[in-house]
């Protein structure tokens, strides 16, 4: 007798845009598995020297392997013009990870407005 396993297509989440505002560990894993399925996963770093994660013990390679597959984008989040750079990216999107907008004064809601469409998740 045989099986077979039913698979999802590699890129099952192709056209599907995710912003992502996250650091560390646990929400660029997240999106990273995204991306992984196909998404355009587009991560969103502050200036003065991106995610934590680029100078942690690991290094290099462990925010490299963390965020494969994204496209990165530096905005100063905590100015005006970065805070509307990033509505402007967000009127784009299906799928928000608010990562640490929230801790910069700017609740994940107020993203949500101009594409209600999408969902938001926290990490």
């Amino acid at each position: 007798m045989t099986t077979s396993a039913r698979r999802l297509p590699a890129q099952a989440l192709r056209g599907v845009r995710v912003l992502d505002f996250s650091h560390v560990i646990a929400g660029p894993f997240a999106t990273f598995h995204l991306a992984q399925m196909g998404a355009d996963v587009v991560k969103v770093e502050r200036p003065d020297g991106g995610d934590v994660m680029r100078h942690a013990s690991s290094g290099e390679r462990g925010f490299t392997a963390l965020n494969a597959g994204k496209r990165l984008v530096t905005i100063d989040i905590a100015s005006d013009a970065g805070r509307a750079e990033a509505m402007a990216l967000a009127d784009r999107i299906a799928v928000m990870n608010e990562g640490r907008i929230v801790q910069l004064g700017t609740p994940w809601h107020i993203y949500q407005q101009p594409a209600s469409r999408f969902v938001a998740g926290r990490s």
